[in-house]
């Protein structure tokens, strides 16, 4: 009589967040006037710092990162308003594409003072959207641009922009995971460290010695990163 014992377990499952891991960064911009008052109408243009900029991220192990389907991620908006009208803030984040259209949104800050200013903070996700990291040019990486302008809101009245009085933005690019990346992933080495699996199979043995004949392990490795990589597995025990 001969019985065959069979088990099969993942040791190791690997993501691509393991290898590409895009730490959350905020930029964060501002406009303050600093000349006597002057007047301001509904739907006028506030003037902004340069928009239209790009944006570099230090990535790590040298990754150089052309594009990446997102997975999972936001941006998030923080919105301060010391004028004494609503205004109206236009985002685009220029390097973010999802069906051919770049994210595109418009929000209402409501008005403040310098002691209390409005607030308005808002997220966009991200899921499903392509970035692009070549830049304005397309010939670079790691860099993505992002542009907005700011208008005093429609429905204001007229009124005076005071010294002192403007606006502040922080937008921050958080939680990325790509689903899939295109660019140089680095050189890189990942520890696993030691991991234990154990088998059930001989829980229904009470008693006695059980005899092997033979035993095998079969390992197979699956890359599935599209990149060439090597596996180093120093030891196998048994417990």
């Amino acid at each position: 009589f001969r019985r065959v014992l069979f088990r099969s377990t993942t040791l190791i499952n690997y993501q691509l967040d393991s290898l590409l891991k895009i730490h959350d960064t905020t930029t964060v911009s501002s406009f303050t006037w600093s000349f006597t008052p002057t007047g301001i109408d509904p739907n006028m243009q506030i003037p902004t710092p340069s928009s239209g900029a790009e944006d570099y991220y230090d990535l790590p192990n040298g990754i150089q990162l052309k594009s990446a389907l997102i997975h999972q991620g936001k941006v998030r908006i923080k919105l301060l308003n010391t004028a004494r009208q609503p205004l109206r803030y236009h985002y685009q984040f220029l390097s973010a594409r999802k069906n051919n259209l770049i994210l595109d949104t418009t929000l209402d800050i409501p008005a403040g003072s310098i002691s209390n200013p409005g607030i308005r903070i808002a997220y966009i996700d991200l899921i499903g959207y392509t970035i692009d990291f070549t830049g304005l040019t397309h010939n670079k990486y790691n860099t993505t641009v992002q542009n907005y302008t700011v208008t005093v809101a429609p429905y204001a009245v007229h009124d005076s922009l005071y010294y002192g009085q403007g606006f502040i933005d922080s937008l921050t690019i958080m939680g990325i995971v790509p689903q899939y990346a295109v660019g140089y992933l680095g050189n890189q080495t990942i520890n696993v460290g030691t991991d234990v699996t154990s088998f059930n199979i001989f829980n229904t043995i009470k008693s006695g010695m059980l005899n092997l004949n033979s035993a095998n392990i079969n390992l197979k490795i699956i890359n599935e990163f599209g990149v060439a990589m090597r596996a180093t597995i120093n030891n196998l025990s048994a417990i």
